[in-house]
């Protein structure tokens, strides 16, 4: 796997000429927080959306805190020299911030959910609220359509 991602990052700088490891680590990290960004919007999206139910705003802020625990700890997993700027190198830095802006890029696809809706007639859409119809009725709740067709009788 180590092998892979510096292959990965020899493979990025060469198609930079010219860049020092200072430049970019500071483009990976710029990379990274935007991505962290358009997550914290769409995060502070869902929770204005739902802020009239407050069991799924208590369950999505859950659902955040844990997420942000699993990013920190798969990240010490893939990188879990006690210096890890030493043990991997100057790459470090890119190779760090590139797995938390593909990770974060993740969690915002997974939070779009939310924001963008879920098809009319989805019966797994849980908390998610229709893209038609979707009610905008302060502290209205859509629920799954949960009908059994002949097809799976």
């Amino acid at each position: 796997m180590r092998v892979r991602l510096v292959f990965a990052v020899v493979l990025f700088c060469l198609r930079l000429p010219g860049q020092t490891q200072l430049q970019l680590n500071e483009n990976a990290r710029g990379e990274y927080q935007r991505a962290d960004q358009e997550l914290n919007g769409l995060y502070s999206q869902i929770l204005k959306q739902y802020r009239d139910d407050a069991a799924f705003v208590q369950k999505i802020r859950a659902a955040q805190r844990a997420w942000i625990a699993f990013r920190d700890a798969h990240v010490q997993a893939l990188f879990p020299a006690a210096d890890p700027g030493h043990e991997y190198g100057s790459v470090y830095p890119v190779c760090r911030f590139q797995v938390l802006k593909q990770l974060t890029a993740e969690r915002a696809k997974q939070l779009r959910l939310w924001t963008d809706g879920s098809d009319e007639g989805d019966t797994c859409n849980g908390s998610r609220r229709p893209k038609v119809g979707r009610s905008n009725r302060p502290g209205s709740v859509q629920r799954p359509n949960c009908s059994v067709s002949a097809s799976t009788r």
